[in-house]
This record gives C-alpha cells, sequence and structure tokens, in this order.
C-alpha cells in the first residue's frame, strides 16, 4: 500500500486509497473489512463553487480529485478486528477507472519488463477494487 504525508500533519505517513465518485461521495474497497466506505466529495475547506455546498441535490461537478485529503477510517471491529486504517486514518486521493485504463495503455506501450508487467498487474488490481467499490469501467 501507498503512504504519502498528509500536508496539515507533516511528519507522519498515512496509507493512501484509491476513491470514485458517487453522486456527491466518495467511495473505495477497504481490503480490510472488505466492504465499500464512503467519505464526502468536499471538506469543509475546499472553497469550491459547486451548488452541493448549499443543500441542493444532484452530482457533484467539482474537477477530479477536489476532495483530496486525509480522512478519519470507518473500520469498526464489527466488520474486521484490528484494522491499521483505525489507528490514523488514511488519504483519500479520488481517481477514474478511465485514468486507470489510461494508465495501463500507457505502460503497455513500454518496452516488456518485470518491473512494467508488476505495474500492470498492480493497475488492474486497484481498478478491479474501485469496480468493487461502484466505479463504473
Amino acid at each position: 500500500m501507498h503512504q504519502r504525508v498528509d500536508q496539515d500533519r507533516p511528519g507522519r505517513l498515512y496509507p493512501v486509497v484509491l476513491a470514485v465518485r458517487q453522486g456527491k461521495l466518495l467511495a473505495f474497497w477497504c481490503p480490510h473489512c472488505r466492504r465499500r466506505h464512503y467519505h464526502g466529495v468536499h471538506m469543509s475547506t475546499c472553497g469550491c463553487p459547486c451548488p452541493l455546498h448549499d443543500g441542493q441535490q444532484g452530482s457533484c461537478r467539482c474537477p477530479l480529485g477536489s476532495g483530496d485529503g486525509h480522512r478519519s477510517a470507518h473500520c469498526t471491529d464489527d466488520d474486521r478486528p484490528g484494522s491499521p486504517f483505525r489507528k490514523g486514518g488514511y488519504i483519500v486521493v479520488e481517481t477514474s477507472i478511465a485514468e486507470l485504463d489510461g494508465f495501463v495503455d500507457f505502460c503497455l506501450d513500454m518496452p516488456p519488463s518485470p518491473d512494467r508487467d508488476l505495474l500492470i498487474r498492480l493497475l488492474r488490481e486497484k481498478r478491479a477494487a474501485l469496480i468493487r467499490a461502484g466505479g463504473q469501467p
């Protein structure tokens, strides 16, 4: 699992999870609980002009990545005891199936190598997890 430092919490690494947008929520498949977790696209400080900030219904039209950032984990001991996400949360990074497909296509144009094949396999695993989270291919 990739890790990244949160800009608001320097000196500490957090796991990174890839999420897809579903309306005004970000969803990802939790590898520990084996279920979907949801977080709002918008953080209170994002400052974007989306009408959802005014309580209107519909889908968010803000740019991809508007809701990226640190979140507290939704894992519970009822789901699966001992999730490492519960300790400090994680960094949510919004992506799309199309974006991952573009990375795979880029890799397929590279000369064959064990590293390229590993990267393609990892990207395809992330793609499958995003589909389990509710992303549309």
